[in-house]
């Protein structure tokens, strides 16, 4: 039979320590490789637009930041409806009309926002990167949104197709 002596204790506590340290490690490797995965995919989009749209260089430098602060409104605008989403199946439970119209508003309004928010930005697009260009633009987000659901429909999500 096997005997617990002091000695032993401070051996488990050191172990748990190492295992704590080791996860906490884990995570923080995962995090970020998440924050190099978001860089790659940045990265993938700028390339995929710039060739689809192609954008000399001049061009990607007046056309991105103004595309990344249309996108990162955007973004804004998704968070809120996504949240909005997310409150239908409470709303619906409560046979609450008014809180059901407050919503239905709320997800509306968040619609046009974006809609507005792209007509805000179509004209600053237009003169970063021309009307030819700018127009395009709306078939580049199309189909690099189609060449992602095909990556990751074939890929499990990984940038080389294997799972």
């Amino acid at each position: 039979m096997m005997q617990y002596t002091m000695k032993r204790i401070p051996k488990n506590k050191s172990c748990f320590r190492w295992m704590i340290l080791f996860i906490v490690m884990i995570l923080g490797g995962h995090a970020n490789a998440q924050r190099c995965l978001s860089e790659e995919m940045k990265a993938e989009k700028v390339a995929y637009f710039t060739n689809f749209l192609d954008l000399s260089s001049k061009e990607s430098a007046a056309f991105w930041p103004i595309y990344n602060d249309y996108e990162s409104n955007r973004r804004d605008i998704h968070s809120k409806l996504r949240a909005y989403y997310g409150e239908i199946h409470e709303v619906v439970k409560t046979d609450d009309n008014q809180k059901i119209t407050e919503l239905s508003l709320k997800i509306s309004d968040a619609v046009v926002e974006e809609g507005g928010l792209l007509k805000k930005y179509q004209p600053k697009f237009e003169e970063a990167i021309g009307p030819k260009k700018a127009l395009r633009l709306f078939l580049a987000e199309r189909s690099y949104r189609v060449y992602l659901m095909k990556r990751y429909r074939k890929g499990g999500g990984n940038r080389h197709g294997r799972k």
